[in-house]
């Protein structure tokens, strides 16, 4: 006997809505719970500049309008900078630095000042939230959007990028709304909707240059399967349909340019005129020949030639033990197959085979395309020099959601008969349960988040923003105060002062030097790559960080003389706790403490 019609209607949409609330408040309260991470005052700056100056120089290798977002809180709170770059930097790395001002967290209580930056980000993620489940819903009805948010939105990447003063999130909020807009164009090429197409790239192309390494490869494979697929649903000969794209994509890249070019006051100048790009030139990483080149929006290609030039030179990265400069081509693909949980990795692969396989049904072309893209982007990830995180791809979550239980949905449909209907809610609801499991235990430290298939130690896989991105502060002072510890010696991957945190007195820990009584170490330091230094600063210590690989690009292990210490606790996931006594250290079996992950 199948459940009475109104309860049909009415407890996907109720469930979906409770969902989101949950996911919310995991974003809103574990966020509470991170220290300052790497990047964070740099878009803060760089995003103040623009509010403050109406200017983009300090450092645009990200595009403003994600920053725009994590400046608004601060901005809105009376912070001001001091003007950027008044003739005091020469060089890239005096321009690089000079973004990360640190004066905003000596104004206030760190967890306040966080919270401020951090405050603005939450919608980003509603909004991507917001972009599933309208178009799941439009594509598989109230079921498909039940499932789709439920997956999407209890991801541990996606709370932990949620909750951070980041471009990640809303980047994949902006670029998954651009291939929304894409699809409807396709669907129904009409001026209006190639001008909505072409604001919502402009979005995309404001908030990350990578948009337009995903665009391309996503549109053809979007055109091929609309071609196949969906041309014959619009009633329009491909002849006729191709002579109203012609017509109304002109109209959709004049939107897009015109909106690229608003955000920055219509400016126009040549590319040398741009502070770090002069600097570029005059160190002879860029051409003087580009310098010459007159553009509108100069800005915005300023840094799209700096993050180039970043992909060219590198970036040091890490994957089981190995470290380069030029990346790995299976990076993206060893990091979403450890980082992504099980649950999702399951639908991605049977939504995929639901939404693609011939079965009774026609096949969705734009479900089909969503639930593929995933592996395209994984695919395109093969040629980049920048390795260093899941959230250079997160977009492979909100497009995959939907896609896949689109293509699920589908799927159970063809594979069980009407009289085992229950079984086909008791799929996609078992899929969202066992989600909201992992983000409940995950809870808090989400940025850490590893599936089991990474195993007891997820270190000896993958570091940086993956595991180990400064987060693990908070945890660490509390976890100091709770045990009475007077003493600290620290390794921190990680930027800021240790009086913001109440941390007892520190001393560096360096590689090969053996320290007494507790030890506290990250991660990225513990393997080798990147090793904190404390700073004496006035009444604290300025923490800081640098490169501890040898010249044969080999981490070190010269904090390895920890391995004969009982490991005391692991602190977000990120910060290893020791205790080294005057005895000689008896390997006891591993038990972790306090809030250790």
């Amino acid at each position: 006997m199948l459940p009475h019609p109104l309860f049909n209607s009415k407890l996907y949409p109720v469930g979906t809505f409770l969902l989101v609330i949950i996911a919310t408040g995991l974003v809103f309260f574990s966020s509470r719970k991170q220290s300052l991470t790497i990047d964070e005052p740099n878009h803060l700056y760089c995003g103040m500049e623009w509010l403050q100056e109406a200017s983009y120089t300090a450092w645009p290798e990200n595009p403003p309008l994600a920053r725009v977002f994590i400046a608004l809180g601060p901005y809105l709170n009376g912070h001001n900078i001091s003007p950027p770059l008044k003739g005091k930097q020469t060089t890239m790395t005096d321009y690089f630095f000079a973004s990360y001002d640190m004066k905003y967290f000596e104004m206030g209580a760190i967890e306040e000042q966080l919270g401020w930056m951090r405050l603005f980000v939450l919608p980003l993620f509603l909004l991507s939230v917001g972009i599933v489940w309208y178009w799941a819903r439009a594509l598989g009805g109230n079921k498909a959007a039940f499932l789709a948010v439920g997956m999407y939105a209890l991801l541990p990447p996606i709370l932990a990028h949620s909750g951070l003063a980041t471009t990640d999130i809303g980047f994949a909020a902006f670029f998954t709304l651009s291939i929304f807009s894409f699809a409807r164009w396709l669907n129904k090429p009409t001026f209006r909707r190639a001008c909505m197409f072409g604001i919502s790239m402009a979005a995309a192309l404001l908030s990350k240059y990578s948009a337009l390494a995903f665009f391309p490869p996503a549109a053809l494979l979007m055109l091929v399967l609309f071609r196949f697929y969906g041309l014959a649903q619009t009633g329009l000969s491909g002849r006729i349909w191709g002579l109203k794209a012609l017509k109304s994509a002109a109209a959709g890249i004049v939107a897009a340019f015109l909106s690229v070019w608003a955000f920055f006051g219509f400016s126009t100048g040549t590319l040398g005129n741009e502070p770090t790009i002069q600097a570029a030139i005059q160190e002879g990483a860029i051409s003087a020949a580009y310098g010459n080149l007159w553009l509108p929006a100069p800005e915005w290609f300023a840094g799209l030639a700096l993050l180039m030039l970043h992909n060219q030179q590198g970036h040091l990265a890490y994957i089981a033990g190995e470290v380069s400069v030029e990346g790995f081509w299976y990076f993206y693909s060893i990091t979403t197959l450890v980082k992504t949980p099980l649950p999702f990795l399951l639908l991605l692969l049977a939504g995929a085979t639901g939404a693609c396989l011939r079965l009774d049904g026609p096949r969705n072309w734009e479900a089909m395309a969503l639930s593929l893209l995933p592996f395209i982007i994984i695919l395109g990830g093969l040629t980049s020099n920048i390795n260093i995180g899941i959230r250079h791809i997160l977009i492979i979550y909100p497009l995959g959601a939907i896609g896949a239980s689109i293509g699920l949905i589908r799927l159970l449909g063809h594979v069980m008969e009407r009289s085992r209907a229950r079984w086909k809610k008791a799929v996609p609801l078992t899929l969202v349960l066992w989600q909201l499991t992992i983000a409940a235990t995950a809870y808090p430290a989400y940025l850490s988040y590893f599936n089991p298939i990474a195993g007891e130690e997820p270190g000896e896989l993958l570091i940086d923003s993956d595991l180990d991105w400064g987060q693990g502060m908070f945890e660490l002072a509390e976890y100091c105060r709770e045990n009475k510890i007077e003493s600290l010696s620290l390794s921190y991957f990680g930027l800021g002062q240790d009086c913001w945190y109440g941390l007892p007195p520190i001393k560096t820990l360096s590689p090969d030097s053996v320290a007494e009584g507790w030890v506290a170490i990250s991660e990225v330091a513990y393997r080798g790559v990147w090793g904190g230094m404390a700073t004496p600063a006035e009444t604290c210590n300025s923490l800081s960080f640098r490169p501890i690989i040898n010249d044969k690009l080999q981490a070190n292990t010269g904090f390895r003389w920890l391995d004969k210490y009982p490991l005391k606790a692991k602190l977000a996931g990120s910060i290893r706790l020791y205790y080294v006594g005057n005895k000689e250290p008896q390997q006891a079996p591993l038990e972790l403490k306090g809030t250790a992950r």
